[in-house]
Parts: structure tokens; C-alpha cells; sequence
């Protein structure tokens, strides 16, 4: 099942290797293309005209991917690309939080209070992430989250604690996100893509 891209869409086009740029679909051209544009003064890359760049895309909490033709480009002043088919783009995952093995600088703390404690994840998903912990946490105990993803505002969530493991010496927390900004979690399902992505790059 394909989703076409529509006017007003956010959509990230990796413009060149391992960097992403966020826009939003404008409208589409006489000759059928569509006009993404970002925010002013973005400093696009030099696009060959003709290139396929990979392309992300969210909606209603699931994931689209593939790639478009990128027709055309403007300067620092408009910053835009017209791209052209396929706009269809696929569904990428039918599981509804795919997870990544990737470290992220975090900090938690118990919502009683105290003070937040920096760790960092061993895995992340739009559902979750597996902290190393250096207390004794129990399972439902809930947490204040602070999540540093790169090239993002801090993300900040209420978790509660569904696992707790400790192996070989390191002790971990599985944390379930209760509450959390339905546009930081589409964050955070773009960056476990855009993750994945980089490593099968690296794979081949």
C-alpha cells in the first residue's frame, strides 16, 4: 500500500550522504513536480539535477520512505528543491515502534523528585528506550525523561519502568514513553530510521 505525498507535508530528503534537511511540500508544478521548501537561509548542498535522494515521511505515527528525483533547486535566499516521481512513497515498517541499537545522551529521574542523573540509551524506538541505570530501579517505577537526539530540541517525556536487567556488570532499564509530544515522537521514528539507513549504507 502506497501513500502520496500532499501539500503541506513535512517530509526529509537526504540532500547529500548522512544529512538529512526538513521541508515542506508547497505545491505541485504545471509539468506535475512537487516544490519542497525549507526554512530561509537554509544552506543547501550542491544537487547534481537528475540525482535520487532517499526521502522520509510521517503520518498518522507511521513511517513512508523511498526516493525521488530531485528537477530542480533554489539559493540561501528561497531554499527549495522540485522533486518528481515517485511520490507514492512505501511503508517502511508494519511494526508500530521499530527500534535501533544507537547511544543518545539521556537524563532521568523519578517523578518524586531528586535530581536528574545522565545516562545514556542502548537502544530507542518511537516507544521506548533501554537506559544503563547505576541505582536500583523497579518495574513501574516512573520517570522524568530528557532525550538529546542530534539536531533536535531536547525531547522530554514521562516513562515507566517495564524491565529491568543487569548483565555482566551493567544494569538497564526498559522504559515505556507514557506521555510524550506526538511531533518529538515522530522525532524520534525519523531519527531510528534515518539510523538504520546509515548502517546499511556503511553495510555495502
Amino acid at each position: 500500500m502506497s501513500e502520496p505525498l500532499y501539500e503541506g507535508a513535512r517530509i526529509d530528503l537526504e540532500l547529500e550522504e548522512g544529512r538529512w534537511y526538513r521541508g515542506r511540500v508547497l505545491r505541485p508544478t504545471l509539468d506535475g513536480n512537487l516544490i519542497v521548501v525549507f526554512e530561509r537561509g537554509t544552506d543547501l548542498p550542491e544537487i547534481p539535477l537528475g540525482k535520487r535522494v532517499n526521502a522520509l515521511w510521517v503520518k498518522r505515527e507511521k513511517l513512508f520512505g523511498g526516493e525521488v528525483e530531485v528537477r530542480g533547486k533554489g539559493g540561501k535566499f528561497a531554499p527549495f528543491v522540485e522533486i518528481t516521481s515517485p511520490f507514492d512513497l512505501k511503508p517502511l515498517e508494519r511494526r508500530r515502534h521499530k527500534r535501533v541499537k544507537v547511544m543518545v545522551p539521556i537524563e532521568y529521574r523519578k517523578v518524586d523528585g531528586g535530581l536528574f542523573k545522565a545516562t545514556r540509551s542502548l537502544d530507542i524506538s518511537g516507544g521506548g528506550v533501554k537506559l544503563i541505570v547505576d541505582e536500583d530501579l523497579a518495574v513501574g517505577d516512573e520517570l522524568e525523561l530528557l532525550v538529546y537526539l542530534p539536531e533536535s530540541d531536547v525531547i522530554s517525556a514521562l516513562g515507566r519502568v517495564v524491565r529491568v536487567e543487569t548483565s555482566e556488570g551493567l544494569r538497564t532499564a526498559g522504559v515505556e514513553f507514557m506521555i510524550m509530544d506526538e511531533r518529538k515522537r515522530r522525532d524520534i521514528i525519523n531519527f531510528v530510521f534515518k539510523s538504520e539507513m546509515k548502517e546499511r549504507q556503511r553495510a555495502k
